[in-house]
């Protein structure tokens, strides 16, 4: 092997690497946007993707999607790429823009439909914000990601070992830098004036993800001018298509189908406006055709093999979770390993001076001057002051009371919070139920996982609720923590 080849192979393999860890970029990404009780579900499943185009997918149906799932469409979606990247016969169309983004984009849109929204995520035409746990983890992932998306894009070349290979290397960088910039400037003024009314990071984030999406497919071949354009396009898209999903009640915690299918269809158009050879700076209507025609042999493909696919894993019921799973997470019921066990942090947050702060008011007779507080083999004798009526920690778990009712479509549930365990006395549990029609205290056993109470209403109706003890006190009872 000469010595050019050698530096050729190397440059390559380095890229390579470098892609590769945008893996860990979409694992903390999707670790960060998802609720804590799922966080080693998405750390193990983007362990086991075979393509970043299943990872895609696995965004939109986070937190409610079946482990044995990711098996069957990592497999499948790998599969379909393949196929689908020699349907189209285009120099101007490469790898990212035609297989990873818009296949993966595709699909994710079918998954996201056929699988249906998380539990309490619309309500009657309502859009309820189910936040992630982490910004941080997710900023992580996501500045991970841009990394990676400089090796992704400027490893397009294969090769350093020719005479100017080094320049249109160093002009994809540049050019990617250039859209992912303007892609995140504008999408943090489009959510500061239309989306969120503020100034959001985690759109911005998205913003310059997409904006990096829409350069992939001729990120070699455009002056940084087009770049700059194509990058506030990708933002542009991203936001209708996330305005659409919304409307249409289609749920995708990570946004995955605005980011990758709206990037990957407007890199494809874009690529065709801006490009050298292409119609702008060189009259060519040519690629701008067929252009055209691959995104749509890439969305009948992608999307038709995407609903035999989850079709069939939904009719055989090994595409969602049950109710009372996704309610709980999959962490402890799926992995038993929870992502931030409550025996590692909650003495330091809920022990002051080496004595246990109860949690709620506690029934305590009237001529008792100190009470013995129990929990997690440890006991503190409190003055009776300090058994009264507090404020709740917020990182402590609070009572989910979930409402289910009739409507012409059918029932459907609403996970909210309308009550607040009060006390814990043996093998009872207080609600405190605020609903609206009816607020008043239920005592019900704490031993059952799962609880349902009916609470009459007005003459001939009735409201049914049902609540979990919180994931945190996983197997054991509010009796085997908390006695008073």
């Amino acid at each position: 092997m000469s010595s050019d080849e050698a530096e050729s192979v190397a440059g390559v393999e380095q890229d390579v690497e470098e892609a590769v860890v945008m893996q860990t970029g979409f694992a903390f990404l999707e670790a960060g946007a998802v609720r804590s009780k799922n966080t080693t579900n998405i750390l193990i499943k983007n362990m086991l993707d075979a393509s970043t185009a299943a990872t895609i997918v696995s965004g939109s149906v986070a937190e409610r999607c079946q482990f044995f799932a990711y098996f069957v469409y990592s497999t499948g979606i790998t599969e379909q790429s393949n196929d689908c990247s020699s349907a189209t016969n285009n120099p101007l169309i490469v790898l990212q823009a035609q297989v990873v983004h818009l296949t993966g984009g595709v699909a994710s849109l079918v998954a996201a439909s056929m699988l249906g929204p998380r539990i309490g995520r619309f309500d009657n035409g309502k859009v309820n914000e189910l936040r992630g746990h982490s910004v941080p983890l997710a900023a992580l992932g996501g500045f991970i990601l841009l990394f990676g998306f400089l090796a992704f894009n400027g490893g397009s070349q294969g090769s350093i070992s020719h005479p100017g290979d080094g320049q249109v290397v160093s002009h994809a960088i540049v050019n990617t830098v250039i859209a992912g910039s303007s892609g995140g400037l504008a999408m943090l003024l489009i959510s500061r004036r239309r989306v969120t009314r503020h100034w959001s990071f985690l759109m911005s984030l998205n913003g310059a993800l997409a904006g990096m999406v829409s350069i992939c497919s001729a990120c070699h071949s455009m002056p940084p001018w087009g770049a700059f354009i194509t990058g506030l396009s990708g933002a542009f898209a991203f936001t209708l298509i996330h305005l659409l999903m919304l409307r249409f009640e289609i749920d995708d915690p990570l946004d995955a189908v605005a980011v990758h299918a709206g990037g990957g269809l407007c890199g494809l158009i874009c690529g065709a406006i801006f490009a050298e050879e292409g119609l702008l700076l060189n009259g060519n209507f040519t690629i701008l055709f067929w252009n055209i025609a691959g995104a749509f042999a890439i969305v009948i493909w992608s999307g038709g093999f995407s609903i035999l696919m989850f079709g069939a894993l939904k009719l055989t019921k090994f595409f969602r979770v049950e109710g009372s799973v996704e309610e709980r997470g999959m962490d402890i019921l799926k992995h038993d390993e929870p992502a931030y066990p409550v025996e590692s942090w909650m003495e330091q947050q809920y022990f002051a001076n080496g004595r246990i702060l109860p949690l709620g008011a506690a029934n305590v007779p009237g001529k008792t001057s100190q009470i013995e507080l129990k929990q997690g083999g440890r006991s503190s004798v409190v003055s009776i002051e300090e058994t009264a009526p507090r404020t709740r920690y917020p990182m402590f778990p609070t009572l989910n009371v979930t409402e289910t009712f009739d409507t012409q479509s059918g029932p459907r549930s609403i996970s909210r919070e309308v009550g607040t365990v009060a006390t814990a006395n043996g093998d009872i549990v207080e609600l405190e139920l605020q609903d609206d029609d009816a607020p008043h205290t239920q005592s019900l056993p704490a031993a059952g996982m799962a609880v349902s109470v009916r609470l009459k209403q007005k003459p001939g109706t009735q409201k049914q609720f049902s609540y979990e003890n919180p994931a945190y006190w996983r197997e054991k009872s509010i009796k085997d923590n908390q006695e008073f």
